[in-house]
């Protein structure tokens, strides 16, 4: 399972038009939680919405920091 935890989360426009949604993502796994700031990037084009990388040419959701236990 994996949620957003953070309230409320970054939604931010960069320079190209593309808009990041960043903020603090919770995941189970192995009966233990664990949380890293996570951000996702998206493109709304022509062609549609998608989710890019950097390089804008691959899906792209990444955590920033390492997954750190928390409970």
């Amino acid at each position: 399972v994996v949620k957003w935890v953070s309230s409320p989360k970054l939604i931010y426009k960069t320079r190209s038009g593309d808009y990041g949604i960043r903020g603090i993502l919770q995941k189970t796994e192995g009966g233990k939680i664990y949380e890293a700031d996570y951000e996702i990037m998206i493109s709304n084009t022509t062609d549609g919405v998608y989710l890019v990388d950097s390089n804008y040419n691959e899906d792209y959701s990444g955590a920033l920091s390492e997954w750190r236990e928390v409970k």
